[in-house]
């Protein structure tokens, strides 16, 4: 039976310690048997409100969307895509679950830092970005968080024996391809529809 959070191993794996060293904390992962609920609980915590608040923050750049949709668009459309690009990766690298687990929840924190600040600066900014200009910032914010994450993945995943080119190739085809079509399908939710 696999431990939860049972370990000494466990217990130092805090999420600071996780972010200066993913593929460090991802290889010892892949030896324990220990699963640390507690520190894929924040990330999963990070993930939900990251997105929740760059959703809630287009609205200050595109005023025509609906607060509510606009979050709910965002999360979900990133949420579903993720859910479903972990078994993609599970059927593309064969590594154990928990690994995979660990890796995109880690990976989703380095995007949301990104998605976090770039909410803080859409909401600072405001009425002065409501333009052309608005549009290129919000995809500016995205584009960087995805550059981000998508490098945090393939890092982490090459410490545990997958090549970054294989991982980015995942990311790109996988991850990008889910997520702008659940964007695409889900894009009614930004201006308050179902």
């Amino acid at each position: 039976m696999t431990e939860l959070d049972g370990t000494a191993a466990a217990r130092r794996e805090t999420l600071f310690n996780v972010l200066r060293r993913p593929g460090t904390h991802l290889q010892n992962l892949r030896r324990r048997r220990a699963i640390p609920l507690a520190l894929w609980s924040r990330c999963v915590g990070i993930a939900v409100l990251g997105s929740i608040l760059f959703g809630l923050s287009l609205i200050k750049v595109h005023p025509e969307l609906d607060p509510l949709g606009s979050s709910l668009w965002f999360t979900l459309s990133a949420g579903v895509a993720w859910i479903l690009f972990g078994p993609i990766l599970w059927l593309a690298t064969g590594l154990p679950w928990k690994v995979l687990a660990q890796a995109c929840l880690v990976t989703m924190v380095y995007g949301e830092m990104v998605l976090i600040t770039g909410a803080c600066f859409q909401s600072v900014a405001g009425v002065a970005w409501i333009s052309a200009a608005g549009v290129l910032v919000t995809a500016g914010w995205i584009l960087l968080s995805n550059l981000v994450m998508a490098a945090a993945l393939a890092a982490q995943l090459s410490a545990v024996g997958i090549s970054f080119k294989r991982s980015l190739l995942l990311w790109i085809f996988g991850l990008n391809g889910l997520g702008a079509a659940f964007f695409y399908l889900l894009r009614d939710l930004a201006r308050g529809g179902v």
